[in-house]
């Protein structure tokens, strides 16, 4: 936008060096086009961030992970439940289980 009217005016409003006034509106059109990318972009940059620093997908309750693996037969504690994202499709989990003396 900014070029086209740079280019359709720039004779028809001029300072006092004669430099156009329509070459300031390119840096204002450039700013207003970086927040309109930074907001439209927000929500994939958030979920990025996310799975690169290893978070625990939003889909996933760690209590109800940390219950279920404690309902296995002779698993009596679970701890250091961690669970996380290596794609958009695959998780990784790694706990510590303690299992009943007489498991095999």
């Amino acid at each position: 936008v900014a070029a086209a009217l740079i280019w359709a005016f720039s004779d028809r409003w001029l300072d006092a060096s004669g430099v156009s006034y329509w070459y300031r509106v390119d840096p204002v059109c450039t700013y207003l086009f970086s927040l309109l990318v930074l907001y439209s972009s927000y929500g994939t940059m958030s979920e990025a961030v996310h799975l690169l620093m290893a978070g625990v997908p939003s889909d996933i309750n760690i209590s109800e992970v940390r219950s279920r693996l404690k309902a296995i037969p002779c698993v009596v504690g679970a701890h250091d439940v961690h669970v996380w994202a290596l794609s958009a499709s695959k998780r990784n989990m790694w706990a510590h289980l303690t299992v009943s003396a007489g498991a095999a």
